[in-house]
């Protein structure tokens, strides 16, 4: 009882450390923590903050939008090396599969 007291008793004086607690290192209460956190910043810290949020998820958005094109492109390409070994012309590859001419014409200057 006594350590559950003493516990009840860090935890009404959370936003006193600099860090969480190694007791409390969960994800609720690094987000507790984390909001506190927030609560003490000026209104001018706060838009920074808020404004390193919005770069941040700019950024992530970018990279996965690049991924993504990345893939698709990797497919494309996989496709074209896969029907130029099968014997397709780049030609026969253009019109058979609708993909642009340069890009499979790309692949035959390299083989």
């Amino acid at each position: 009882m006594f350590v559950a007291c003493t516990r009840c008793k860090q935890l009404q004086h959370l936003n006193e450390p600099d860090e969480l607690p190694k007791y409390l290192d969960k994800r609720i209460f690094s987000r507790i923590f984390e909001i506190g956190e927030l609560a003490k910043l000026t209104s001018e810290e706060k838009m920074s903050y808020i404004s390193s949020l919005e770069q941040k998820r700019i950024y992530n958005a970018t990279v996965a939008h690049a991924e993504k094109k990345g893939i698709e492109k990797g497919k494309i390409e996989g496709k074209i090396e896969m029907l130029r070994e099968l014997g397709f012309t780049a030609a026969e590859i253009c019109q058979k599969f609708d993909f642009p001419k340069p890009e499979v014409e790309k692949y035959f200057k390299n083989a």
